[in-house]
């Protein structure tokens, strides 16, 4: 079985990214016991900074030391920042693979992660991308896979609106699968969050990979429903990680530019939901 994978960096926390390499490596060596899988891991450094390139890079070296046999890492750089989904296609061009994973630098991977995964993917030729179970830090779940978004839905997310909160707070809750996620069987979501995406590589092909208009922000949802057309997307409770960024990241001016940009691509393609 052959695997690959792509991490994008951008001012990331090396900390982090190495741990998530770390952790990968693991779930590689677990995954073995199952599946002879040789692993292709390619590290897309989207950054510009002199000093954010070479932490990166040298963390990796660090891990390349000692990575076993079964796990080939490369550095993919000089491209600077083409955005999230145009970074993963950088990687993702050049694979020869049965199946592909996509993830986020700020993600750590329990060890059964991927070997639960590949099994699920083996066993359901129906299913066409896998994503886990996510936990906060504080080991809260994250609800990582959502329904197709709506603007009321945005607009009380953005007001940190929680989904205890009375009518509006139904509508976030149904948004994020609330009272139906977590669960303890496979479920069929609707969109996947881009921080952890194991899917079947041909299925990435034919769909182009990410669209790289989207630089930041419904990228994710975007490939979620193109993908859909060849196959379900199924959060699987067997595969777990942590999730370290999310609702934590910054959101500068910069930020909230690309959103809106992001936003009104989307919702041009799949229709307009006020409510």
């Amino acid at each position: 079985m052959r695997l690959s994978a792509s991490i994008v960096t951008f001012r990331s926390n090396v900390a982090l990214f190495s741990a998530l390499v770390e952790s990968l490596i693991c779930a590689l060596r677990r995954t073995r016991t199952e599946y002879p899988v040789v692993a292709d891991l390619a590290v897309v450094i989207n950054d510009t900074r002199e000093e954010d390139i070479a932490a990166i890079e040298c963390a990796v070296e660090k891990i390349r030391v000692c990575a076993p046999e079964y796990v080939r890492l490369r550095v993919v750089k000089g491209h600077g920042n083409v955005g999230y989904g145009a970074g993963q296609n950088r990687a993702l061009e050049t694979v020869s693979s049965d199946y592909h994973l996509i993830l986020n630098p700020d993600v750590f991977l329990e060890t059964d992660a991927v070997l639960e995964g590949l099994r699920y993917l083996d066993e359901h030729a129906e299913v066409a991308m896998l994503v886990p179970q996510g936990f906060d830090p504080q080991n809260e779940y994250a609800r990582l896979s959502k329904r197709h978004p709506s603007l009321l839905v945005l607009l009380l997310r953005a007001l940190a609106v929680r989904s205890s909160d009375g009518l509006l707070g139904r509508r976030v809750a149904r948004y994020t699968y609330g009272g139906e996620l977590p669960c303890d069987a496979p479920k069929s979501v609707t969109l996947a969050s881009g921080c952890f995406m194991l899917c079947r590589t041909d299925t990435l092909k034919k769909v182009n990979g990410f669209d790289e208009r989207y630089f930041l922000y419904f990228e994710d949802y975007d490939l979620s429903l193109r993908v859909k057309n060849y196959g379900r997307i199924v959060e699987l409770p067997q595969a777990r990680i942590t999730h370290y960024g999310g609702h934590t990241a910054r959101r500068d001016l910069r930020r909230v530019v690309h959103f809106l940009r992001s936003g009104v691509r989307f919702f041009n393609r799949y229709g307009w939901r006020i409510v």
